[in-house]
C-alpha cells in the first residue's frame, strides 16, 4: 500500500509527520529483508551429521566450563578414593564349586537410597528455580511493554477530538509564543518536529462547532514537547539501568549468609546496597514519572487517559516488585542443603557398589568410571540447581536471564526507535549528566547509529568514531566480576607508602588495571584509598553524595572492585599486594598495540566524566573545575582559539641523567627539552604558522632563565603567555595543555606522558616530544606520538633503580 493511501485518514496536522514516519518504516524494512535472507541462507548451510557432532561438541563443553563445579571435584576425589578402599580391602571369601573357588562378596545397596535421597530433592528444585525463571522473564516482558507504553503516550497521545479543541496543539512551546497569546488573545498553531498545521481546516472546524469555541479561547499552558518527552524519556532509561544494577547485585541469600556471622556481615552490605538502590532510583523515577502525567493533566489530559497512564505506571512497578521478590527470596532452604550434601557424599557411600561391578566384570576402571559417572552426573544436578536459584546473576548467560540485555541495551534501543517514530526530525538525543553513571553505560553499548562523541570544556575531540566504538566494545567488558568470589583474586591497592607524586601515582594506576588485565584478577580498593582520592581529584567525582552510584560508576568503568570494609576481602579466593614500585615498572605480557589501546581506552573513560566543578571527592571536599585554566586564559569561549603550549620542566640535577637514558632509548637529543631554546621551540611552531598565536608557557620554575629567553626572543616573546596563578593547578594545566593546537614537552616529564597520551587517546596531532637535529640543521621527530606510552617502561629503573622517584610529575 502506498504511502499516500492512507495520508486521508490522518488529522491534517500529522499528515507531514506521518509520511515521515512511513519513510523511515519502509527504508527499515527493505534493510531488514536482506538480513534476514543472509540468516536463513546462514541457518540451512549445515547438514545433519555435521549439526549432530557440533552439538555433541558444544554439549560437552557446556558441561565441563559450566557445570563443573568445586564440589565436582572434590566428589570425583572421594568416590574414587572410597572405590579403590573397598577393592582392596573387600573381604576374601573363596567358596568351592565344581568350577573352582570364586568370591562369595555382595557389596550392592539398593538405588532406591539415591533416588530419595539426591535425584528426588534435585528434580524439584531445578523444577522450582525454573518457575521462577519464568516468572521473571515474564515480569521483565511486562516491564518492557510498560515503559514503551508511557514513553509513547507521553510522547504522542493527543486529546483532541474533531470540534473539541486543539489538544496538545493548544499549548504554546516557547516564551515569546506565551505572551502572543495571553497579550493578543490570539492563539497561533505551534509548528514543531515536521508537524505543519492545516490552519484552513481549523477555521473550518471552528465555524461547523461553535462548542469549540470556548475551548480554545483558554489560555494555552506553555509546554515544550520534545522536552517533556525527553525528559519522560531519560526517567525511563535511568530507570532500567538502576533496575539492572539492582538485579545484577551479588546473591546474599545462601546458606552462608543465614547461619554464618561472616556471612551474615556479607549479606548486610549487599542487602543494603541493593535496597539504596530500589528505594532511592527505581522508586524515585517512578515518583518522576507520574510528576510527568500530572503535567499533561494540568494541560487538558482527560482523566480517561491520564487513568491508562496510570495504570501502565501500576503495570511497570508491579513488574519491578514482582523481580525485587525473585531476586530476595528463594525456593526452599532445606532442599537445596539436602541435595548439596547427598549429592557430594552419597556417591562415595556406594562405594562397594562400584566394587561389586569391577569384580563381576574383572575390571577395576568399569567400577571407576560408573562411579565417577554417578559422581558427576550429581553434581552437575546441584550445579544446575545452584545457577538457577538467582536467574540474575549467573555468570553464564547458559539458563539465566541476561538483564543487561533486556533493560540496558535492547530496552533502549526500542525507546529510542520510538522517539525516531514519534519526531522523526528531532536531533539526537543525549542524556544528561544528572546520573553520570548511565551515561558511562550506554557508552560501553555503543554503536555508530547511537555513538557520543567525547566532549572536553565542551570541545570535541577529534576521535574518530570508528576507533572509539571499537574499543570500548573491546576493553569495556567485565567478565571477572561475575566470577564467584571464591574463584576470584583481587590485586589490592591499599599501600601506604606511594611512588613519587601525582604522574606517577597515575600510572601506577594505569599499570595495576594492566596487571589485572594481563593476570586474569580483579583489581580491588577501598573506597577512599589513594586511587580514589587521586582519582576524583580530577575526574569522575561524586555527585549527589550517592557513592553507591559512585562505587558502580568505578567498577562499571574500569572493571574493578571498591570495598567498603576489610571484612569483605575475606571471601576471595586469593589478595595479592604489589609495591606501587612494582606496578610502575610493570612490563606488560601484551603486545605493544595492545598495551596502547588498552591504556588509551582507560584515558577516554577519565576524560568522559572529567570534573567540571560540581560534585565531590571520595573525601567529601568539593572538587574544582578542570577547565578552569581554560576559562582564566581565554574567557569561556565556545570556539577555542589557535594556541600552543610548552611545558618546561628541569627536574633539577635527575632530569640530564634521566634525559640521556632516554636519548639512549629513542635517539632523540638529550637536552634539547631541558633547555628549551626559542631555536628549538621555533623550529616547531613556525611550520604550523603558530608564532603568531598566544604561547602558553608552563613551568616548575626551577630554571627561570628558560622563561627568560623565551620573552627575550623577537618572534616568540610577544605572544608568551603564562597562567595565573589562582587558575594554575595539576587538572587545569593538563586540560589546557590537553586542548592546545600544539604541545611540546618534555620526555623525561610523567606530566608531558599523561598529556601527549591523553592527546593521542582522544586524538589530538602534533605532539612535540621525542626529536633530534639531523646533520643539515633540521629537527626531526625520532618516533610517533605512541612513544609516550613506553617512556617510563625499563627507563626508570635505569636512573633510580627500585628506590622512588619522589621528583617525578
Amino acid at each position: 500500500m502506498s504511502t499516500a493511501a492512507f495520508l486521508p485518514s490522518t488529522a491534517p496536522h500529522q499528515r507531514h509527520t506521518v509520511h515521515l514516519r512511513s519513510t523511515l518504516l519502509s527504508k527499515k524494512a527493505h534493510e531488514f529483508n536482506q538480513s534476514e535472507r543472509v540468516a536463513h541462507t546462514l541457518a540451512s548451510s549445515h547438514n545433519i551429521i555435521f549439526l549432530f557432532l557440533w552439538d555433541i561438541y558444544s554439549s560437552l563443553i557446556v558441561y565441563v566450563t559450566l557445570l563443573t563445579s568445586t564440589e565436582s571435584i572434590v566428589g570425583l576425589i572421594l568416590t574414587v578414593g572410597a572405590t579403590l578402599l573397598a577393592y582392596y580391602l573387600q573381604p576374601n571369601y573363596n567358596v568351592a564349586s565344581d568350577s573352582g573357588y570364586y568370591v562369595d562378596w555382595n557389596g550392592e545397596l539398593p538405588s532406591v537410597l539415591l533416588s530419595f535421597a539426591v535425584v528426588t530433592p534435585l528434580s524439584q528444585s531445578i523444577a522450582m528455580g525454573y518457575q521462577r525463571r519464568e516468572v521473571a522473564l515474564k515480569a521483565l516482558a511486562t516491564y518492557r511493554a510498560a515503559i514503551i507504553n508511557l514513553y509513547v503516550a507521553h510522547a504522542s497521545w493527543d486529546w483532541t477530538e474533531y470540534s473539541k479543541g486543539k489538544g496538545r496543539r493548544g499549548c504554546v512551546e516557547h516564551e515569546e509564543e506565551q505572551r502572543q497569546c495571553i497579550d493578543g488573545n490570539n492563539i497561533q498553531e505551534v509548528k514543531k518536529n515536521g508537524d505543519n498545521t492545516d490552519n484552513d481546516a481549523h477555521e473550518q472546524m471552528k465555524q461547523q462547532s461553535p462548542r469549540s469555541t470556548s475551548t480554545t479561547s483558554s489560555t494555552p499552558k506553555p509546554i515544550d514537547w520534545l522536552d517533556h518527552s525527553d525528559t519522560t524519556l531519560r526517567h525511563l532509561i535511568h530507570l532500567s539501568d538502576s533496575l539492572c544494577q539492582y538485579l545484577t547485585l551479588p546473591t546474599a541469600t545462601r546458606a552462608r549468609h543465614r547461619v554464618t556471622n561472616k556471612g551474615r556481615s556479607e549479606a548486610d552490605i549487599i542487602l543494603s546496597t541493593g535496597q539504596q538502590i530500589f528505594t532511592s532510583s527505581t522508586v524515585g523515577r517512578t515518583v518522576a514519572m507520574s510528576g510527568l502525567t500530572e503535567a499533561l493533566k494540568y494541560r487538558g489530559l482527560p482523566g480517561n487517559e491520564a487513568a491508562r497512564m496510570r495504570q501502565w505506571e501500576h503495570t511497570a512497578t508491579l513488574a519491578m516488585e514482582e523481580l525485587r521478590i525473585v531476586k530476595e527470596y528463594r525456593t526452599l532452604q532445606g532442599l537445596r542443603v539436602f541435595g548439596r550434601l547427598f549429592s557430594l557424599f552419597l556417591p562415595p557411600f556406594y562405594a562397594t557398589s562400584y566394587v561389586q561391578v569391577a569384580i563381576d566384570t574383572g575390571s577395576l576402571s568399569l567400577g571407576i568410571a560408573l562411579g565417577v559417572m554417578t559422581s558427576i552426573a550429581l553434581t552437575g544436578l546441584f550445579e544446575c540447581v545452584r545457577q538457577l536459584e538467582d536467574p540474575f546473576v549467573s555468570h553464564v548467560t547458559l539458563d539465566g536471564i541476561d538483564v543487561r540485555e533486556e533493560l540496558v541495551v535492547l530496552a533502549y534501543k526500542e525507546l529510542m526507535v520510538a522517539r525516531a517514530m514519534v519526531f522523526p526530525t528531532a536531533g539526537d538525543f543525549e542524556l544528561t549528566l544528572d546520573d553520570p553513571r548511565t551515561v558511562n553505560v550506554k557508552e560501553t553499548i555503543i554503536d555508530l547509529n547511537s555513538y557520543v562523541p567525547i566532549k572536553v570544556c565542551n570541545r570535541v575531540a577529534p576521535l574518530p568514531p570508528d576507533d572509539d566504538v571499537q574499543a570500548t566494545q573491546q576493553y569495556a567488558t567485565c567478565p571477572l566480576l561475575s566470577n564467584p568470589p571464591e574463584q576470584t583474586t583481587i590485586l589490592m591497592l591499599d599501600n601506604t607508602r606511594l611512588f613519587g607524586r601525582t604522574g606517577n601515582n597515575l600510572i601506577e594506576f594505569f599499570h595495576s588495571l594492566q596487571y589485572g588485565r594481563d593476570k586474569g584478577i580483579v583489581v580491588g580498593m577501598m573506597q577512599e584509598d589513594w586511587p580514589t582520592r587521586m582519582i576524583t581529584e580530577m575526574w569522575m567525582a561524586v555527585r549527589d553524595d550517592n557513592m553507591v552510584a559512585w562505587n558502580q560508576l568505578m567498577e562499571q568503568t574500569f572493571c574493578i572492585r571498591v570495598f567498603q570494609k576489610p571484612d569483605e576481602l575475606n571471601q576471595f579466593k586469593e589478595v595479592v599486594r604489589l609495591k606501587t614500585s612494582e606496578l610502575f615498572y610493570y612490563e606488560p605480557d601484551v603486545s605493544r598495540d595492545e598495551y596502547i589501546g588498552f591504556q588509551s581506552h582507560i584515558l577516554r573513560a577519565l576524560w568522559r566524566s572529567y570534573n567540571n566543578g560540581s560534585g565531590f571527592d571520595v573525601q567529601h571536599a568539593p572538587v574544582r573545575d578542570m577547565c578552569s585554566a581554560v576559562d582564566a586564559i581565554f574567557g569561556g569561549m565556545s570556539d577555542l582559539p589557535i594556541y600552543s603550549v610548552i611545558h618546561s620542566r628541569s627536574l633539577e640535577k635527575l632530569g640530564i641523567k634521566l634525559s640521556r637514558v632516554i636519548s639512549d632509548k629513542y635517539g632523540c637529543d638529550p637536552i634539547a627539552a631541558l633547555e628549551m631554546q626559542p631555536e628549538y621551540v621555533k623550529a616547531i611552531l613556525e611550520p604550523l604558522d603558530l608564532l603568531k598565536h598566544p604561547i602558553l608557557f608552563m613551568t616548575d620554575h626551577e630554571s627561570p632563565e628558560i622563561l627568560e629567553r623565551l620573552l627575550a626572543d623577537p618572534d616568540i616573546g610577544p605572544n608568551i603567555r603564562l597562567i595565573p596563578p589562582e587558575a594554575s593547578w595539576s587538572g587545569g594545566d593538563i586540560t589546557l595543555a590537553l586542548l592546545s593546537t600544539a604541545f611540546i614537552g618534555n620526555p623525561a616529564s610523567t606530566f608531558t606522558g599523561l598529556v601527549a597520551n591523553s592527546r593521542f587517546a582522544l586524538g589530538y596531532n602534533h605532539n612535540y616530544v621525542y626529536r633530534k637535529k639531523e646533520a643539515n640543521g633540521a629537527w626531526v621527530d625520532v618516533c610517533d606520538d605512541r612513544c609516550s606510552f613506553g617512556q617510563y617502561l625499563g627507563t626508570y629503573e635505569a636512573v633510580f633503580g627500585t628506590g622512588p622517584c619522589r621528583d617525578c610529575v
